[in-house]
């Protein structure tokens, strides 16, 4: 199976966010991330970009997800 080049783009945009996610949290506690509102920001919006990704993945080829 050949992915759209779209799709490709946008998946490797989703495990850039992923891998920002476990960057960000890598050396904290979760009582450090519920106790640091910046990151509990930063983290919730890769999860955002994740969701935008993937949608934008599936919309550009059905058969990558």
């Amino acid at each position: 199976m050949k992915l759209k080049r779209e799709a490709l783009k946008r998946l490797l945009d989703a495990l850039q966010a992923i891998q920002a996610i476990e960057s960000f949290t890598a050396h904290h506690s979760l009582v450090d991330f519920l106790d640091n509102e910046l990151l509990q920001a930063g983290v919730e919006r890769k999860f955002e970009v994740i969701g935008e990704a993937l949608k934008l993945a599936h919309a550009a080829d059905h058969s990558c997800l």
